[in-house]
């Protein structure tokens, strides 16, 4: 028996166990024992770890890349692009997140600019678009002043600028720290395209859709592809792929993982996928839009 098969194997005969266990349980139970509660707990690990193995052996056989493919194509999905890579790990994203907002809970909020630089760094240091490596290059103290400027304008604006002007000037600000490694040639510029009103009507109808939940894909297609559409790094202009039959594929192929791991894949694996599919549906031009 190989060793694909004893993952299987032991995965199922341990989700075996845990049935067993609910139903030993629930006789003793209603035998007026409340020990059998202590069984049906118990039940509760072994099935988490019985359907970890079976992913393990699902993962090592290739069955949910197989999966993917087959609701890529029932979704009418194309290949997405070989020359564009994610390289982090999503055990290396979910500890950083871990590690992120645990360092923002004992500053109590004051490191939060630096806990969201540390993030964007790993993040894009870790991105390859279009075969050509990203650099992220801010530091923690500049955006804690950024931040602070920012604070101060939504304070003396009662709110209007958080709500109209900031999100653009977040995002100028990610661009002008961000590049192509060895492509920054003299004269290009770092912008974001999308005026103030336009990127509040959008991201406020992205929203309303996404809230319906039936209107999840359709909302962030249109968020997505509206902000990478107006970015420009090194001269670059950004061009984003993904549809909201993409997104549906995505979600529905997350929620199989979901499912089959007890919650877990989307506790650790989830921003890892997430990133990767958003890199995979990038691509560039030099063209003027």
């Amino acid at each position: 028996m190989g060793k694909l098969n004893k993952f299987y194997l032991t995965g199922f005969i341990l989700l075996g166990v845990a049935i067993g266990l609910v139903i030993l349980g629930t006789f003793i139970i209603a035998g007026g024992r409340g020990v059998g509660v202590v069984f049906m707990l118990l039940a509760f690990p072994v099935a988490a770890i019985g359907s970890v193995l079976i992913y393990v052996g699902a993962f090592r056989e290739g069955a949910f890349e197989r999966t993917k493919r087959v609701i890529d194509k029932a979704f009418g999905i194309t290949e997405v692009r070989s020359n564009n890579q994610f390289n982090g790990t999503w055990f290396e994203v979910w500890l950083k997140r871990f590690l992120y907002t645990l360092f923002v809970m004992v500053t109590f909020g004051i490191g939060t600019a630096w806990a969201i630089t540390w993030w964007r760094r790993y993040m894009w240091n870790n991105t390859v678009v279009d075969g050509k490596q990203m650099v992220y290059t801010a530091t923690g103290g500049d955006y804690f002043v950024k931040r602070i400027v920012w604070l101060l304008l939504s304070i003396v604006t009662f709110g209007v600028y958080a709500i109209f002007f900031r999100p653009v000037r977040e995002e100028a600000y990610l661009l002008n720290h961000l590049h192509f490694v060895g492509e920054q040639p003299q004269g290009a510029v770092n912008q974001f395209h999308g005026g103030w009103m336009d990127f509040f009507l959008v991201r406020t109808t992205a929203y309303l859709l996404m809230f319906t939940i039936v209107g999840l894909p359709f909302g962030m297609s249109m968020l997505y592809n509206f902000r990478y559409a107006n970015w420009q790094v090194d001269g670059k202009r950004f061009v984003f792929h993904g549809s909201w039959n993409s997104i549906m594929a995505r979600t529905a192929f997350w929620l199989l993982l979901t499912a089959s791991t007890f919650g877990l894949w989307w506790v650790f694996a989830r921003h890892a996928a997430h990133q990767r599919w958003v890199v995979e549906n990038l691509t560039t031009t030099t063209e003027a839009k």
